[in-house]
């Protein structure tokens, strides 16, 4: 994460000084995997028809050893839809969450990685693998949970540090979070593994979700 830190908060300046115009706009699986998430190289997947829902589970209490301050971000839950239009997330925390910017123990800190050609030998490796985790995927593009204004996230794409605001929306422990479909334009087919470190300022990995190795989505 160390090799991200200083490009995001660049990003996270960038996107507060530029003026976006953002607008983003399910149906046939609708499982639920089971908790302690998918095994290294075996995320529980979802698809069918152009669109899908998604919701993964991971353990309550399950904090990262000597990171269980009250308060301190657990996920508990992560789900969405994916299709034509958008990728919706919706994260879901034992406690409510107030965004970054507010300073506080609750404070949203961490990374969601986005391996898009589901190749671990391609991109970069995922923020959990560098505080400890084994999440096993090779990131194309990134989304800092960090927030910028409280209303938006910064999405970059590993590769050529571009980046994008999307937006996101907190409410109490619910995070939702909507990426446009043309923004990972490198998902060419539809289909993508994810995995998620969560934290606060003080420590930005509280969490891993899953445990260990990734979560598969098919959006097609």
């Amino acid at each position: 994460m160390l090799q991200r830190r200083s490009f995001r908060i660049t990003a996270a300046l960038g996107f507060a000084l530029a003026a976006f115009t953002l607008g983003c706009d399910n149906n046939e699986y609708f499982p639920t995997q089971s908790a302690g998430g998918g095994g290294l190289g075996a995320g529980g997947s979802v698809g069918g028809g152009s669109s899908a829902n998604f919701s993964f589970t991971d353990p309550v209490n399950d904090r990262v050893a000597g990171e269980a301050e009250l308060g301190a971000p657990d996920i508990v839950q992560v789900s969405g839809s994916y299709d034509e239009r958008a990728l919706t997330l919706v994260l879901i925390f034992d406690a409510p969450v107030v965004p970054w910017s507010a300073n506080q123990l609750n404070s949203l800190d961490g990374f969601i990685d986005f391996d898009l050609d589901e190749n671990e030998s391609t991109g970069i490796p995922a923020a959990a693998d560098e505080f400890g985790g084994n999440a096993g995927i090779g990131a194309e593009m990134y989304l800092s949970l960090r927030d910028v204004g409280g209303t938006h996230m910064t999405l970059v794409h590993a590769g050529t540090k571009q980046f994008t605001g999307v937006p996101a929306v907190f409410e109490g422990k619910t995070v939702t979070i909507r990426i446009p479909r043309s923004d990972l334009a490198d998902d060419v087919d539809g289909r993508f593994r994810m995995a998620l470190v969560v934290g606060h300022p003080a420590h930005p990995a509280t969490d891993f979700a899953p445990d260990e190795g990734y979560w598969s989505v098919a959006g097609r």
